[in-house]
C-alpha cells in the first residue's frame, strides 16, 4: 500500500504547489523544479521524496537516467 495514504496538510500544500509549477513549466527540468520548490519552502529534498507520488518519482528517475545521474537500465538483447 502507498505511503501517501496519511500525508499532512503541509505535504498536500507542497504537492499542490509542485503540480502547479510542473504544469506551468512543461518543458523544464522536473529535477530542477522540485529542488527549487524545496529551497523556496525550506524543505529537505529527502523528506519530500518520502511523500511524492509514484508518477513524479518515475519522471525524476527517467530524467536522472537521461542526464546520466543514474545508471542506465540494462536492455535485453533481442
Amino acid at each position: 500500500m502507498s505511503n501517501n495514504l496519511f500525508i499532512t496538510d503541509n505535504q498536500k500544500k507542497f504537492l499542490a504547489d509542485l503540480e502547479a509549477v510542473l504544469i506551468k513549466a512543461k518543458n523544464s527540468s522536473t529535477i530542477a523544479l522540485v529542488l527549487e520548490l524545496c529551497e523556496q519552502k525550506g524543505v529537505d529534498p529527502e523528506v519530500v521524496a518520502s511523500f511524492l507520488p509514484q508518477t513524479i518519482k518515475d519522471l525524476l528517475e527517467t530524467e536522472g537516467r537521461e542526464y546520466n545521474l543514474l545508471p542506465k537500465k540494462q536492455k535485453l538483447p533481442i
